[in-house]
């Protein structure tokens, strides 16, 4: 409240003013602003920053005309306010002239504490290193509520990406005896009981082993036998991305439909290191394909196409590997594609999109879609870099 009452008091403080005229004859009436002309600007309670730059800030020049009450001023104080540099910013007239139409104005403020030095403790080296990469902390920043706020988060985001989610950050500000408003500023870190993953467990599905659910989980694991060589520990980040992951196993296995209608995190009874999460699934029916049919190709046949994808009416409906089968990506990164073979022959523009054209019961008809584009061709062939080899030999290594 002290800082904002600056903001609107400004002309509350009116000294003698140099041209010996008493003070109670300077009056300001709130109520009818006046104009005046700026005769000049001075700065008080500066330690670090340089007088002109703060001036220099505030816009205000000698010679300049501002109305006082009135937003000019109010806009000036708040343009302060926002470099953060400030613990408390007023401006005030210092002075009049004796025509009184020409205003002396000094702006007092009090600087923030810099910081001479940042620490951590509670934390081993390696974490201390990459925290303070990860900050970018600098001696000589001021010390403010944001840096202060934003430091903690990025520390406690930090620590939960290594399991740590309980972690405690205390904030520990000395002041620097050898450097004038200076603050020694060190993160007292508790970092608490790594927190793992004991049990996962899931309601509302049938036909799909646990164990294939857990695996297709790559982060998310709990301390089941076949994980053992897992990490248990539980990330947010990567618990997000193993959700998305846990749907894929379900479309794998026909069930396009799946979703996770709720899941639940809890902490086991008698131990506050281990937590158990519970999926509440919506499965779905199990669906397959029926009639797949393709428009837009002209290079290849359906028949060769079909081939290519290996899908077959009747086979379960599993997005994950026909998507696979159309842009590559699987787990088998030499098998071929439906966009790797267009691409290969120089259709690099070529485009395939599969669309679901009907649902008859637990069948889907399938229309995949070909954008060919043009072929593509060699223009010209650049070869640097070859300080030993001739040209002529690498062209005829790479003649295509």
């Amino acid at each position: 409240m002290k800082s904002l009452r600056s903001l609107f008091i400004i002309l509350a403080l009116i000294p003698i003013a140099a041209f010996s005229q008493n003070v109670q004859d300077i009056q300001v009436d709130y109520n009818s602003p006046k104009t005046y002309v700026i005769g000049g600007v001075t700065v008080e309670g500066t330690n670090y920053l340089n007088p002109k730059q703060i001036i220099q800030l505030t816009g205000l020049t000698e010679g300049q005309s501002i109305t006082v009450p009135g937003d000019d001023a109010s806009s000036i104080v708040k343009r302060l306010w926002q470099q953060r540099y400030f613990e408390d910013v007023g401006l005030y007239i210092d002075s009049l002239s004796a025509s009184r139409d020409t205003a002396f104005f000094k702006i007092k403020i009090v600087e923030r504490p810099r910081v001479s030095q940042w620490t951590f403790s509670g934390l081993k080296k390696s974490d201390q290193d990459d925290l303070k990469e990860d900050l970018n902390l600098r001696r000589g920043t001021e010390l403010s509520d944001y840096v202060i706020t934003s430091s903690v988060g990025v520390i406690k985001d930090f620590l939960k990406e290594k399991g740590y989610l309980n972690a405690k950050v205390e904030v520990q500000q000395t002041k620097d005896t050898v450097i004038n408003n200076a603050v020694r500023v060190n993160f007292a870190v508790d970092r608490g009981p790594k927190i793992k993953i004991k049990e996962i467990n899931y309601d509302g599905v049938s036909g799909i082993k646990t164990f294939t659910l857990d695996k297709s989980m790559k982060k998310t694991k709990s301390a089941k036998w076949y994980n053992f060589f897992s990490s248990k520990k539980f990330n947010e980040k990567e618990y997000v991305n193993d959700k998305a992951s846990l749907i894929d196993a379900f479309n794998e296995k026909g069930y396009r439909d799946a979703k996770i209608v709720k899941d639940s995190i809890y902490v086991m009874p008698g131990d506050s290191s281990k937590l158990g999460i519970l999926f509440k699934i919506d499965q779905g029916k199990q669906y397959y394909f029926r009639n797949i049919t393709w428009t837009g190709n002209s290079i290849y046949s359906a028949e060769d196409l079909t081939e290519v994808l290996q899908v077959k009416k009747g086979d379960i409906y599993d997005i994950v590997t026909l998507n696979e089968r159309l842009y590559g990506g699987g787990k088998d990164q030499s098998a071929i594609s439906i966009s790797s073979l267009f691409r290969d022959n120089g259709y690099l523009f070529f485009n395939v999109t599969p669309v679901e054209t009907n649902i008859v019961g637990d069948s889907v008809d399938l229309e995949i879609r070909i954008v060919e584009g043009k072929q593509a061709r060699f223009n010209n062939v650049i070869i640097s870099g070859n300080n030993v080899t001739n040209e002529r030999v690498i062209r005829r290594a790479v003649y295509t």
